[in-house]
């Protein structure tokens, strides 16, 4: 778990933060190069709230490279 997710944890009381975890489960991170997929919260990240389909460069964990990621809300 990363240091972000431990804070919000503990930050917020029980069912809002499973709440938090729940929808950042919800938001996928896809590599354009191999279609590989994760969610944010097994990358270790925290999207609450979030709108829109955002891109970041970041390294694919399947592939290894440094590539452009997309965010998308998968429900």
């Amino acid at each position: 778990m990363g240091l972000v997710q431990q804070i919000v944890l503990k930050m917020f009381p029980a069912s809002k933060s499973q709440a938090i975890k729940a929808e950042s489960q919800a938001w996928m991170v896809r590599c354009d190069v191999c279609d590989e997929e994760k969610s944010v919260w097994d990358r270790g990240g925290v999207r609450w709230k979030g709108a829109g389909t955002p891109r970041l460069r970041a390294k694919c964990t399947k592939c290894g490279k440094t590539q452009w990621h997309t965010i998308y809300y998968s429900k």
